[in-house]
């Protein structure tokens, strides 16, 4: 059987900018020294705190942190010159901008679970974050990000190995929230 599956290249997060309010996102980071996002082991512990939460409410195991999955998504984020795109690389991935902390991104993309259609489960571009943040094959993840300057704004991709979003296997890899 041949499994196809889904890059979600067209989905991503942004915060909205030009004054538009988004409560999810409380106000963006002001600095790139804030320490929610600047100290490495308090952006790893908000990661996998958020991510094994939304995890655990859909019945799947908690991911650990893969060093090498975090290095991907620098490299990624620092050579991409701020473009607001997946990098279209071997693994799952998550993108966010201008989040106010780490665990805001993570909610953003757990939050699309209140329009997955648990009925008829499948690849959404409105959905695809959530997808794959709870897929129940995925055992590891691994994020970056990158202070954009000029735009004062954080950039965030999270990379997931092994990957989700793969054609015919939504319904047993994404459980209905269970608490």
């Amino acid at each position: 059987m041949k499994l196809s599956i889904l890059y979600p290249a067209a989905v991503f997060l942004r915060v909205a900018l030009a004054g538009e309010a988004n409560t999810d996102t409380a106000s963006a980071a002001e600095s790139p020294d804030d320490p929610k996002w600047a100290n490495e082991s308090t952006f790893e512990s908000a990661i996998l705190d958020s991510t094994n939460r939304y995890r655990g409410e859909h019945s799947a195991k908690a991911v650990a942190w893969n060093t090498t999955l975090a290095e991907f998504a620098t490299r990624y984020l620092n050579g991409n010159n701020c473009a607001f795109q997946h990098s279209n690389g071997p693994y799952g991935e998550n993108i966010a901008y201008g989040y106010a902390t780490p665990t805001a991104s993570v909610k953003a993309w757990g939050d699309e679970r209140d329009q997955y259609n648990f009925n008829n489960p499948g690849f959404s571009p409105a959905t695809g974050h959530f997808t794959q943040l709870v897929w129940k094959a995925t055992t590891d993840v691994g994020c970056g990000r990158r202070w954009c300057g000029s735009r004062m704004r954080w950039f965030i991709a999270c990379e997931y190995w092994p990957y989700g979003n793969i054609y015919g296997q939504f319904q047993q890899n994404v459980g209905r929230q269970t608490r």
